[in-house]
């Protein structure tokens, strides 16, 4: 199951600890989308480490691969054109808001159907 996380609280984390905390919800981004998409890439510590190694080119890729993995998870076609445009317009910082935003709205349907779930069976068994 996906952790609904506050994208407004990781923002400010982010600035507070002068991108650490960036790092791990890179980190937990990657692979909650690995988690989720049908396309699977590298896992999220493997991500930062070819990103430090290929002084962020393959960061780009990432960027492509995870807008296709959102249109994996929310069926809307993919995102992958506009997560490698932000790469290349150095906006790259935007693609794990957009992939949290996504993941966020599939951990709510996910907690809305099994909460639909036990209130059938509850009427069910009554």
């Amino acid at each position: 199951m996906v952790q609904k996380r506050s994208i407004p609280l990781a923002i400010l984390l982010s600035l507070i600890t002068f991108g650490i905390y960036y790092l791990y919800w890179f980190v937990c981004v990657t692979n909650d989308t690995n988690r989720l998409g049908k396309t699977k890439t590298a896992s999220g510590g493997m991500a930062i480490l070819w990103a430090i190694l290929t002084c962020g080119i393959y960061t780009y890729y990432w960027s492509y691969m995870t807008g296709k993995k959102m249109g994996e998870i929310d069926g809307s076609g993919s995102g992958a054109g506009l997560c490698l445009i932000l790469a290349i317009f150095c906006l790259g910082f935007i693609v794990p808001i957009l992939a949290q935003s996504t993941l966020n709205n599939t951990a709510e349907k996910t907690a809305n159907k099994q909460e639909n779930a036990s209130i059938e069976k509850e009427w069910k068994s009554a």
